[in-house]
C-alpha cells in the first residue's frame, strides 16, 4: 500500500527537455557572419567619393578692373570726396582718396594743413565739361577732364574771404591706381589753364 502523499506513481513521467536544434557556439558564429555581411555590402555599395582636388589649383585672383563707364564713375566718386576734404578741412578723407605713393597727397595734405591753421573752407565750385578714358589696364587708369572752377574760400564765420575769382578752365590727367582693392588717385596733372571770366 502506498502512502497518499507518496503521489509519484500517479503522475506522469516528467518529459525531458528538448536540445536545440543548433549549438549556442554555432548560432553566435552565423550572426557574426551575418552582420560582417551586411555591412560589407553597405560598404561596397556606397556612391564614391568627389576626388579631393589636389597640386596647385586656388581660386582666381579677384577682378577690379573697370569699364570706361565704370572708371568714370569711380573718378566722380572720388573728386566728391575731395571736394568734401577741402570744404570740411578733413585731413582723414586723404587716406580713401589717394595712393599710399601718390604724387599729389602730400601737396593736398599741406593745403588742409594751411585751411586749418587759417581756418578757411575752400568751397569752390568745380563743373566737369567732358571726361575722358586716355588708357584702361587692370592696375591703372589715366583720363583727361575738361573743368570749370570758380574759386571761393569763406572764414569760420561763413564770410566770403575769396582774392582772385577769377573762373577758370582747366585740362586735367588723372591717374588712378588699384590698391587695397580699391581704385584711388595716384597723380593729376593740369595740362592747360585760361581764365574763362572774373566774377
Amino acid at each position: 500500500m502506498q502512502r497518499a502523499e507518496d503521489s509519484s506513481s500517479r503522475l506522469a513521467p516528467e518529459p525531458a527537455s528538448p536540445r536545440p536544434a543548433v549549438k549556442p557556439t554555432t548560432a553566435f558564429l552565423l550572426l557574426a557572419l551575418l552582420i560582417a555581411a551586411a555591412g560589407a555590402a553597405i560598404y561596397l555599395t556606397r556612391p564614391t567619393p568627389a576626388p579631393v582636388p589636389t597640386g596647385t589649383t586656388s581660386a582666381p585672383a579677384a577682378d577690379f578692373s573697370l569699364t570706361n563707364e565704370e572708371a568714370i564713375a569711380r573718378f566722380q566718386e572720388l573728386a566728391s570726396v575731395r571736394r568734401q576734404a577741402y570744404a570740411d578741412h578733413d585731413i582723414t578723407l586723404l587716406a580713401t582718396l589717394y595712393t599710399h605713393d601718390s604724387r599729389v597727397a602730400s601737396l593736398a595734405m599741406k593745403e588742409l594743413r594751411r585751411l586749418n591753421r587759417d581756418r578757411v573752407s575752400d568751397l569752390s565750385m568745380y563743373e566737369t565739361l567732358q571726361v575722358d578714358v586716355l588708357s584702361n589696364r587692370p592696375d591703372s587708369i589715366k583720363m583727361r577732364e575738361v573743368v570749370l572752377v570758380t574759386p571761393k574760400f569763406v572764414d569760420n564765420h561763413g564770410k566770403d574771404i575769396t582774392v582772385n575769382s577769377e573762373v577758370t578752365q582747366e585740362t586735367v590727367v588723372w591717374t588712378l591706381h588699384l590698391e587695397d582693392d580699391a581704385w584711388r588717385v595716384y597723380d593729376a596733372l593740369i595740362t592747360k589753364s585760361s581764365v574763362v571770366r572774373s566774377r
